[in-house]
C-alpha cells in the first residue's frame, strides 16, 4: 500500500494532470459563455423552420453515448489487468501509474468534452436561425456540459484521490494472483 508521503514525492507529476483536469472542461465553459451572450445579445428574429437542429439534437444524444461509452472503455483497456500486474511490478510504479493516469484523464475528458462542443454548435446554430428563443428545448443540448462538469468535480485528482486509486488498483492485482 502507499502511502500519501510516497505520491507527494512526484507532485511535479500531480500538478500537470490536476492543471489539465481543470483547463479542459474550462474550455466548453468558455465557449458556453460566448454562446450565452450571443443569444442576450440577439436582436429578434424570424424563426426559420430547420429540421437539421432536431436532427443535429438526437444526434448530439448519440454522440454523448459514444463519448461516454468510449472514456469508460478506454479506462478498462488501459488499465487492464496484465498492465496493472506489471505496472506494479516495475521500480517505478507510482511514476509509472501517474503517467497512465494523466494519458487515461485526458483521453477521458476529450471523449466527454467532444459532445459539449456538438451540443454548443447546435445552439449557437440554434440561436443564428431564431430558433432558440421560439423552442427553447434546444439549450437541452447543454445537458452534456453539465455532465462533464459534474465528473471533473466529482473526480477530479486530488492526492488522497490517486493514492486511495492507486491502492484499489494493486489490490485488485494481488487479488488476481
Amino acid at each position: 500500500m502507499s502511502t500519501q508521503q510516497e505520491f507527494s514525492a512526484f507532485s511535479e507529476k500531480i500538478k500537470p494532470i490536476q492543471i489539465l483536469s481543470f483547463a479542459i472542461p474550462m474550455g466548453a465553459v468558455i465557449f458556453t459563455a460566448i454562446v450565452v451572450f450571443l443569444y442576450f445579445t440577439q436582436e429578434a428574429v424570424t424563426p426559420e423552420e430547420n429540421q437539421l437542429l432536431m436532427i443535429m439534437s438526437f444526434a448530439h444524444i448519440a454522440v454523448a453515448f459514444s463519448g461516454y461509452m468510449g472514456a469508460f472503455i478506454f479506462t478498462k483497456i488501459r488499465f487492464n489487468d496484465n498492465y496493472l500486474k506489471s505496472l506494479f511490478e516495475s521500480k517505478g510504479a507510482i511514476e509509472n501509474y501517474l503517467a497512465a493516469y494523466l494519458q487515461v484523464r485526458v483521453v477521458k475528458l476529450a471523449l466527454m468534452e467532444g459532445p459539449v462542443l456538438f451540443g454548443l454548435v447546435v445552439c449557437f446554430l440554434a440561436i443564428q436561425g431564431g430558433q432558440l428563443q421560439a423552442n427553447p428545448i434546444y439549450w437541452a443540448n447543454l445537458a452534456s456540459l453539465g455532465i462533464l462538469l459534474v465528473y471533473s468535480v466529482l473526480t477530479f485528482p486530488t492526492l488522497d484521490r490517486l493514492v486511495v486509486d492507486f491502492n484499489h488498483k494493486q489490490e485488485i492485482v494481488e487479488m488476481t494472483v
